[in-house]
């Protein structure tokens, strides 16, 4: 096929119409063309970003702007490492009873709540007795006074 032979064409992009210089000319002029392109990438983009979900809790994540994102927030992305650090909270065990301790937020936790809950009792009654022993200590004993 030869130059002559090809008609006159439309713009993909703008709609004018030009004279084309090739068989798979498309647009009318680079400018044209790079705004397809840009227009194509960005609704491939918003396409991506629509299907992203979080992968700690299975959300969706809204409000993304990049393909990229892994987490809906914060939280998600700091438990997420810390369960890939340290492992799964259901390992955490007690150290009384043996039980696993629900609701874990913290490594350092050593208790469940019953157990935890009957060492502070334990605790505030060994902090009373002591308290009781230094008020009867120094109060019960009478010095002589000198002369």
């Amino acid at each position: 096929m030869k130059l002559e032979d090809l008609a006159d064409e439309t713009c993909a992009w703008c709609g004018k119409g030009y004279e084309a210089r090739s068989v798979w000319q498309k647009y009318c002029c680079a400018g044209c063309r790079a705004a397809s392109i840009s227009a194509f990438h960005k609704q491939e983009v918003r396409t991506k970003l629509a299907k992203l979900t979080c992968q700690h809790c299975g959300a969706p994540i809204v409000g993304a702007k990049k393909t990229d994102t892994k987490f809906c927030c914060i939280p998600c992305r700091t438990a997420a490492r810390t369960l890939r650090e340290k492992g799964p909270l259901s390992a955490v065990r007690c150290i009384d009873c043996g039980g696993p301790i629900r609701g874990v937020t913290r490594r350092d936790t050593k208790r469940c709540a019953e157990c935890a809950r009957l060492e502070h009792r334990r605790r505030a009654k060994e902090r009373a007795k002591a308290k009781r022993q230094r008020d009867d200590g120094g109060s019960s004993v009478k010095r002589p006074i000198e002369a």
